[in-house]
């Protein structure tokens, strides 16, 4: 009995220490698309105005007003989805709207989903 005891005490302490020495988690960095979208996601969830314009490249830190900021708090839900596209600008002015999968796959490459041409209407949209 004497030694189920110091077994156990023993199974115990090394899960205690195992489980407490578990790498720390590194915090969520805008170096992926996906992670940058969520990033800006929680800045207005939190309404962070200064967290989210840090996530815009330098010269495009003040397109969204703090107003507009706001206004996008009533906006977003809980439930959210990202969608990846790259959009393809040809020098006789055609835009398309190309869909990727939303994750690599094992070999680590993105596939199409779906390509979409842009209306003429619409091409002041992806203009910055």
């Amino acid at each position: 009995m004497n030694t189920r005891l110091r077994f156990l005490a023993i199974l115990m302490f090394v899960i205690l220490v195992t489980s407490g020495c578990s790498e720390k988690q590194k915090p969520v960095q805008p170096d992926t698309p996906a992670n940058t979208a969520w990033l800006m996601k929680l800045a207005i969830d939190q309404g962070n105005y200064e967290r989210f314009k840090e996530l815009f490249a330098d010269g495009r830190k003040d397109v969204i007003t703090k107003e507009q900021f706001q206004a996008m708090k009533d906006l977003t839900t809980s439930g959210t989805s990202y969608v990846h596209y790259e959009l393809a600008k040809f020098e006789n002015g055609t835009m398309l709207l190309i869909r990727l999968t939303p994750e690599k796959d094992k070999g680590g490459k993105y596939y199409i989903e779906d390509v979409k041409k842009i209306p003429n209407e619409l091409k002041s949209v992806f203009e910055p």
